[in-house]
């Protein structure tokens, strides 16, 4: 066994980690580098010891990043990690290695419940962590998006078909921001003999017939929940990637200036090991 930990979405379930053979890193080699999160399943699968083992795509994003920035941990040589970064007190460029320990030390587990409810029209909506199973699915979102706006950057393009394009890139930007959303609520209500995934396109249905003006005051309320819920290390969501925070980072050339938090980019296939 290389490690054990508690996942921070459940902080009662203990899941012990193996260290990843050389058979493992060659498959890990064969998937795709853009499939981050298919990624992650492959390699949480594989990595756990039997008698301890749960499905990964049924942990929060949370969860999996938290098994394995601890891989990571316990098999790095270092223990830190460089980051560069343009300062904003002395505007400086800056390198600073920032220790493994000091990210650890953001991590929180949750309190209560790994959902929280809110009423909406005399019904209950149910909010929770993203988990595995959808961020798989964001990805593959994602990845269709990014293929559009490549072909945005054709020089060969008409007016016409650059309108077209656009139009269409901010409309699979729009469902992407839909589809974190009811990847996070769940309204029983709507059939209660149903399991969450098959009430789906009902809660998508209910969202989109919501008056404008009042679905704002809706996603406030879905964000303050998930809010509530933070566990695991600190991160912060930045254009669709995940960046871990470093709090109270200090200048060197200007010690006394007040600490700023920086952000690391946190990347599965930099721990994940491959041939």
């Amino acid at each position: 066994m290389l490690c054990e930990f508690s996942l921070p979405s459940s902080p009662e379930k203990k899941v012990r980690l193996r260290e990843a053979t050389v058979s493992d890193a060659i498959d890990f080699s064969g998937i795709d580098p853009d499939c981050e999160e298919q990624a992650t399943t492959v390699f949480l699968e594989r990595v756990q010891e039997r008698e301890t083992y749960s499905d990964p795509r049924l942990w929060t994003g949370e969860d999996r990043r938290f098994a394995l920035f601890t891989y990571f941990v316990h098999t790095a040589r270092d223990r830190s990690v460089p980051l560069k970064y343009t300062c904003g007190i002395c505007g400086e460029e800056h390198t600073v290695d920032i220790e493994l320990a000091r990210i650890m030390d953001t991590y929180t587990p949750i309190q209560g419940k790994a959902f929280r409810e809110f009423v909406h029209y005399g019904h209950n909506v149910i909010v929770h962590p993203m988990l595995g199973r959808d961020l798989e699915l964001l990805e593959t979102y994602r990845y269709d998006l990014r293929l559009t706006e490549e072909k945005l950057e054709n020089d060969g393009l008409t007016a016409h078909e650059l309108r077209q394009l656009t139009e269409e890139v901010r409309m699979k930007r729009v469902r992407m921001g839909i589809f974190r959303i009811m990847c996070c609520i769940d309204l029983p209500f709507l059939d209660a003999n149903a399991s969450p995934e098959s009430r789906r396109p009902q809660v998508e249905a209910y969202i989109k017939q919501l008056p404008a003006g009042e679905f704002g005051e809706f996603f406030q309320n879905v964000q303050g929940k998930l809010r509530e819920m933070r566990h695991g290390l600190k991160s912060a969501l930045i254009d669709g990637r995940i960046y871990l925070q470093i709090p109270e980072v200090r200048c060197e050339a200007v010690p006394d200036a007040p600490g700023v938090v920086l952000h690391y980019p946190f990347r599965p296939f930099s721990i994940i090991p491959t041939l």
